[in-house]
């Protein structure tokens, strides 16, 4: 599986070319494209969180001046429904609330697989509720948006922090619940990443690629390459990718979706050229709770 990876880094390498004589990649006009990025509360932690979604502000701003931030305190359900309605791009970071869990059953998902939020505004980081299914099928995304879903509990199949770790047939589970709502809602990809300084990868590959999702991701630079694929129980006609830092354990990456949507299909303009995949290295995973 690593030549796979490594076939698509020279692909991409070489087909996409077109660097100044500066080595600098050609420049694209400023784009409509809506990008939201979310921090929701989460105690302590939410400084750290904060730093991971301005990188990614840092990166999407390069593409298109439409992005919006919503942080905690200010992170309200109502905030974040009006904001998201049309974006092509999702970015959450915050407290995960999925399913199978060790907390309560909820079999409508009323507080499963969605955003943890500030339950009201401006009354600090730790004033968290919590908005699942029912909430996040009702988002207008724009036509075949991407949600990415990062350092959360559950989203990719992980367990919670000194948590045991989940069986396979959890952890497919969890990340195949997770994704559910955002498919249902209109998004067509769905990327779940436990890993700290992912965003911005993902962010600059859709921006700047013909690469399909499957592609990008797997041209990410923590794909271990231990990847297994089946068809999504929740969304028939989906799939759902998994890509444990281990053979069977540390469940951190997950892809739900149209695997073969081109990431020029999600932000709707010609890409910039010179877009080359970063090269593997170390990551770092959450140490958030949930």
């Amino acid at each position: 599986m690593r030549n796979v990876a490594a076939a698509i880094v020279l692909a991409v390498a070489a087909g996409l070319g077109g660097f100044a004589s500066n080595g600098v990649p050609t420049a694209a006009a400023a784009s409509p494209v809506k990008v939201v990025i979310i921090v929701g509360p989460t105690g302590s932690a939410t400084a750290s969180y904060r730093i991971g979604a301005d990188a990614a502000y840092a990166e999407a701003i390069k593409y298109t001046p439409n992005v919006v931030r919503l942080y905690s305190p200010i992170a309200t359900w109502t905030a974040v429904k009006a904001a998201t309605a049309g974006a092509s791009i999702v970015v959450y970071l915050g407290h995960g609330n999925g399913w199978p869990s060790p907390y309560t059953n909820d079999p409508l998902y009323t507080t499963k697989d969605g955003f943890g939020l500030n339950a009201t505004a401006n009354n600090g980081d730790s004033n968290t509720k919590y908005y699942g299914e029912p909430s996040i099928a009702t988002l207008s995304l724009a036509p075949n948006a991407v949600i990415l879903l990062n350092r959360l509990c559950y989203a990719s199949g992980n367990s919670e922090p000194g948590n045991a770790e989940p069986t396979k047939t959890v952890a497919k589970q969890r990340a195949d619940n997770y994704a559910a709502a955002f498919l249902k809602a209109g998004a067509r990809g769905v990327i779940a990443d436990g890993h700290i300084s992912s965003v911005a990868y993902y962010i600059r590959a859709l921006f700047t690629s013909h690469l399909t999702l499957d592609q990008l991701w797997r041209a990410a630079p923590n794909y271990h390459a231990h990847t297994f694929a089946f068809a999504s129980v929740r969304n028939p006609g989906f799939t759902v990718e998994m890509d444990p830092d281990n053979l069977a354990s540390s469940y951190y990456r997950s892809l739900s979706g149209a695997l073969t949507l081109s990431a020029d299909s999600v932000t709707h303009l010609a890409p910039l050229t010179g877009f080359v995949a970063e090269p593997a290295r170390t990551v770092t995973r959450t140490t958030g709770t949930r």
